[in-house]
C-alpha cells in the first residue's frame, strides 16, 4: 500500500487517553525478555480469526438464522462490518549476554475488511414508502497479506535498551480500498430488485497465467525492504517505558501482476409475503467475468504501513504481577489507532532468567480494527514453552463481550 501522510481526524478522547498513558509511564525490566540462551519458536498469532459487529457465534448454531433488520438498522450506524485477521511466524532467538541479543524471524500476516453500508440495511428494515422507491448503497472492501523475513538486535546501555530491525517483505496480495455500488428497489406490489456491479483490483506477484512459473529470485528482487527502531528505558526497577517505529520504508515492493475480480448480479423477489409463506419466486442472474492475469511494465508500488508505538510496563509486586499498556498509530488507509491494556500473573518462578511455570494474562483494547477481550495461558517448563490464547473480538465494543468474533493463538518454543 502506498505510504501517505495527510490530515487525520482522531477522536479527542482517544488522544487524551494516549497522552495520559504515555506520560504516566514517564512519571512512573525489559518488555520482551529472552528467557533462554537459545530458542526456536513457531506460533499462530493471537489475532488469527474472524469477526463482525452483529452476528454472534451462537446465531449460527440455531436451526433458523433470524435477522432483525429493524434492530440492525437502529444499532449499526456505520453498516455491517466483517473482519479477517491472521498471522503466523517462526522465531530463532539467541542471547549472547544480558546486554546483547539477536533474533531471526519469518512471518506471514493478513488483514481484510468488508462493509455493507447502512443505506441498504435501512431499506431492508423500513421497506419502501412510495411506489418504485430505490436506494443506492455500497459494499466496501480492502485487504493485504505480507510474507516477511528479517532480523533484529537488542543492545542495552545501562538502563537504555536499543533495538534495530531490518526486514524483507513480499506482498502476497494487496486489495486497495474500493467500493462496489449496490442498488435496491421495491415496487408497490412487494417486488424487490437488487443490482450490483463489482470491479475489484487484486495485486499479487503470484497472479500469473497458466504455464508461467514464479521465480524465487524475482520475488526477492521485487520485494520491499523496511527497517525499525525501538527504545526502552528503565526509570525504576519496576517501571519501564518504550517507543518503537517500525516499517520505515527503504524500498517499496514492486508488483507487476494483477487481475480485476469483475462480477455483475441481479436478484429479484416477487413478494416478501410470499417469502414468509414459502411460495416466493426468486430470479437471479450472476455473471462472474473470466479472470485475466495482466503483467504490466509499470509496477504497483506497495509499502507496509508505518507503525509508531508507545508502551509502558509496571511491576507493582516485582515478578508476581505485571501491568502493561500500549498504543500504536498505524498509517494504513484508512488510518488505524490501536491500544491495549494487559495484566500478567506470574507463578512458580524457575531458573535465573525470569521464567515462570505458569503465567495467566488478560488483555483488552482496540487492535486491528477490532475491540478485543483476550485470555492467555503460558506454561514454561524451561526447555519447552507452550502458549495458548483465546480472544473474543468485534468491530463494536459491546460485540467483543458477546462472541461476535473469535481468534485463537498457539505458540510452541524449545530451547535452553
Amino acid at each position: 500500500m502506498k505510504m501517505f501522510f495527510r490530515k487525520i481526524k482522531i477522536n479527542k478522547n482517544l488522544v487524551f487517553c494516549a497522552v495520559l498513558l504515555f506520560f504516566a509511564g514517564l512519571a512512573a525490566g525489559e518488555f520482551n525478555p529472552y528467557k533462554r540462551y537459545f530458542e526456536i519458536e513457531v506460533n499462530v498469532g493471537d489475532d488469527t480469526g474472524i469477526s463482525n459487529n452483529w452476528f454472534s457465534l451462537n446465531d449460527f448454531t440455531q436451526e433458523t438464522l433470524v435477522v432483525d433488520f429493524n434492530e440492525m438498522s437502529r444499532s449499526l450506524k456505520n453498516g455491517l462490518t466483517m473482519n479477517l485477521t491472521g498471522n503466523t511466524g517462526f522465531d530463532m532467538k539467541m542471547k549472547f549476554t544480558d546486554d546483547f541479543k539477536m533474533r531471526i524471524f519469518a512471518n506471514a500476516d493478513i488483514m481484510a475488511q468488508a462493509n455493507i453500508s447502512r443505506e441498504i440495511i435501512d431499506f431492508l428494515a423500513n421497506g419502501n414508502s412510495k411506489e418504485n422507491m430505490s436506494v443506492n448503497g455500497a459494499f466496501e472492501t480492502d485487504g493485504s497479506a505480507f510474507i516477511s523475513a528479517g532480523t533484529d538486535m537488542t543492545m542495552f546501555f545501562n538502563k537504555l535498551g536499543v533495538t534495530l530491525r531490518g526486514e524483507l517483505f513480499i506482498p502476497a496480495f494487496y486489495i486497495p480500498r474500493n467500493s462496489t455500488a449496490v442498488s435496491v428497489s421495491a415496487k408497490d406490489n412487494g417486488e424487490i430488485n437488487c443490482d450490483f456491479s463489482a470491479d475489484i483490483p487484486v495485486y499479487s506477484p503470484f497472479l500469473v497465467a497458466a504455464g508461467k512459473g514464479i521465480s524465487a529470485g524475482d520475488l526477492i528482487k521485487n520485494g520491499g525492504i523496511d527497517f525499525g527502531v525501538g527504545l526502552e528505558y528503565r526509570f525504576l526497577e519496576n517501571l519501564e517505558a518504550g517507543i518503537t517505529l517500525y516499517n520505515i520504508p527503504i524500498k517499496a515492493a514492486a508488483v507487476y501482476n494483477y487481475t480485476n475480480v469483475s462480477l455483475d448480479g441481479n436478484y429479484s423477489i416477487d413478494s416478501i409475503l410470499n417469502v414468509i409463506s414459502g411460495n416466493s419466486k426468486i430470479n437471479q442472474e450472476f455473471k462472474f467475468n473470466e479472470l485475466e492475469y495482466v503483467t504490466t511494465g509499470t509496477p504497483r508500488l506497495v509499502y507496509r504501513p508505518v507503525d509508531l508505538g508507545l508502551d509502558v510496563l509496571y511491576k507493582p509486586f516485582d515478578e508476581l504481577l505485571y501491568l502493561r499498556g500500549g498504543m500504536n498509530f498505524v498509517f494504513y488507509d484508512p488510518f488505524i489507532f490501536n491500544f491495549d491494556l494487559g495484566v500478567d500473573l506470574n507463578l512458580f518462578k524457575i531458573g535465573k532468567m525470569g521464567s515462570h511455570i505458569l503465567t495467566l494474562s488478560y488483555e483488552t483494547g482496540y487492535v486491528s480494527r477490532n475491540w478485543i477481550q483476550r485470555g492467555i495461558l503460558n506454561l514454561d517448563f524451561r526447555v519447552l514453552n507452550l502458549r495458548f490464547a483465546a480472544t473474543s473480538k468485534s468491530p463494536s465494543f459491546a460485540g467483543s463481550f458477546t462472541g461476535k468474533g473469535i481468534a485463537l493463538g498457539l505458540g510452541i518454543a524449545i530451547g535452553y
